[in-house]
C-alpha cells in the first residue's frame, strides 16, 4: 500500500461526511525521536498539536488546503470526548503487497462493521465508529482503542467491502475493550495463535462441525489465557462463532464452567469486573 501523496487526491478521498464536518482535523508529519520516524501531530498554524486542546484544531478544509502548501505527510483526526466518535488502530495485520487482513484482524473488521482504512504504512487499519469506552484509552498489542485524547492519521484509503459511513457500534466496542488482554495473550502465543484464529473466524471444522464443541474450545483457549468471565463472554461475541443461544445465561455459564474444569480452574461464580487498563 502507498500513501497518500498528493493535496488533490486527498481532497477527493471518499472520507465520511460525518468525520469531515466536525472542526477536528489537522496535518502531521514524521519526526525523529529516539532514531526513529514518529507521526507528529501538528495545528494548521505549524505549531506542535496537543489532543487536549480542541479549540486549536481546525476543518477538513482547513487541514487539506494546509497539507496542499507543503512540508506535512498527510491529514489526522483528533478524538476529543465530546464528539460521539471511537478509533480502532489494528497494527502490523495487513499484507503490505496484497492488502489483505490477517484472520483475527478481518475478524474484527467484520464486527465493528464501520469506516474501516489503511494506515499511511499500509500494514495496519483504522476503524472508526460511534461509541465510548467504558474506561480510558487502551493500547494492547496489537490493538489500541481511543475515544479521546488521541489523534489518527487519516489517509483515506477504504478497506474494500467496509462501509463508507461511520456506523452506531457500542456493543461490539465494549466487547473489543474488555476482551483485548486475552487477545494480546492468545495472538502473541506462537503454540496456539493458529488454532485460536481457525475458532475466532467462525471455522469449526476441527471440531466436527459442532458448534458447541468450537464454543468449548475456544472458551477453554481464553481460560488458558487467564480470562475472567467477562473476557469470556466478550471473546464470544466478537468471534464467528457468536450466535443467539450465547445470550441463553444458562448455556454460557454452563460452557465458562466446563471450560474452567477442562483447564484445571475451578469454575468462578458471578460476572467479574472489567480488566484494569493498560498502557495508553
Amino acid at each position: 500500500m502507498q500513501s497518500v501523496s498528493t493535496p488533490l487526491e486527498i481532497d477527493q478521498l471518499p472520507i465520511p461526511a460525518s468525520l469531515r464536518q466536525l472542526r477536528q482535523w489537522g496535518v502531521w508529519r514524521y519526526v525523529e525521536v529516539d532514531g526513529k520516524p514518529k507521526k507528529r501531530p501538528f495545528y494548521c498554524t505549524g505549531y506542535p498539536a496537543s489532543t487536549t486542546q480542541p479549540d486549536k484544531w481546525e476543518t477538513f478544509e482547513q487541514a487539506t488546503a494546509t497539507y496542499a502548501q507543503g512540508g506535512y505527510a498527510g491529514i489526522g483526526f483528533v478524538f476529543t470526548g465530546t464528539d460521539p466518535n471511537l478509533g480502532v488502530d489494528l497494527d502490523h495485520c495487513v499484507d503490505s503487497e496484497l492488502g489483505i487482513l490477517e484472520p483475527w484482524a478481518a475478524q474484527i473488521v467484520r464486527r465493528l462493521d464501520s469506516y474501516t482504512e489503511y494506515s499511511p504504512s499500509g500494514t495496519g487499519v483504522h476503524t472508526i465508529v460511534e461509541a465510548t469506552l467504558p474506561g480510558t484509552g487502551r493500547k494492547l498489542s496489537p490493538i489500541e482503542m481511543y475515544d479521546r485524547g488521541r489523534y489518527f492519521t487519516i489517509t483515506g484509503k477504504r478497506l474494500e467491502g467496509t462501509p463508507a459511513i461511520v456506523n452506531k457500534r457500542q456493543e461490539v466496542a465494549t466487547a473489543l475493550y474488555t476482551a483485548m488482554p486475552i487477545l494480546e495473550r492468545l495472538l502473541a502465543n506462537e503454540s496456539k495463535r493458529a488454532s485460536f484464529e481457525t475458532l475466532f473466524i467462525g471455522d469449526i471444522s476441527a471440531h466436527g462441525n459442532d458448534d458447541s464443541r468450537a464454543d468449548l474450545a475456544l472458551c477453554s483457549m481464553a481460560v488458558w489465557a487467564g480470562a475472567t468471565d467477562d473476557q469470556i463472554a466478550a471473546l464470544m461475541r466478537l468471534s464467528g462463532l457468536y450466535r443467539e443461544k450465547w445470550e441463553r445465561e444458562t448455556y454460557r455459564q454452563m460452557t465458562i464452567a466446563k471450560a474452567r474444569t477442562k483447564t484445571g480452574e475451578a469454575p468462578q461464580p458471578g460476572e467479574r469486573d472489567t480488566p484494569q487498563v493498560g498502557g495508553c
